[in-house]
């Protein structure tokens, strides 16, 4: 996991091993914050939703926004023994901010178990 945050007016440049990561610039009075989740996972009552996740948030002028952005997800629902539906290969692309929240998934495999 990686978090990064700027709360100056540049955008910053840091290395972490081997690979530079660009830092985006908060804009004046704004703050930025973005967290990196390489193959993290969440399981809720059974059901398993994997993947690689970005989560940033923006702050300008009091305004907060939110985006979250997921590669390689696999979508796990059943019934604790057996997975009725997978939902494979997908992403994930959601923006939240105080007037809506919209978003886009789209999958590469969707397969159904029959009962």
């Amino acid at each position: 996991m990686s978090v990064f945050v700027n709360t100056t007016t540049t955008a910053q440049t840091v290395e972490i091993g081997a690979s530079n990561v660009n830092v985006a610039a908060g804009a004046a009075g704004a703050a930025y914050l973005r967290v990196d989740v390489a193959s993290g996972f969440i399981s809720i009552l059974g059901q398993k939703l994997t993947g690689n996740f970005t989560f940033e948030q923006t702050t300008v002028a009091g305004e907060t926004s939110v985006t979250v952005n997921a590669t390689g997800v696999q979508l796990l629902l059943g019934n604790g023994s057996t997975n009725l539906l997978t939902v494979s290969g997908g992403t994930i692309s959601l923006a939240i901010d105080s007037q809506a929240c919209w978003g886009v998934l789209r999958e590469r495999s969707l397969q159904m178990c029959r009962a």
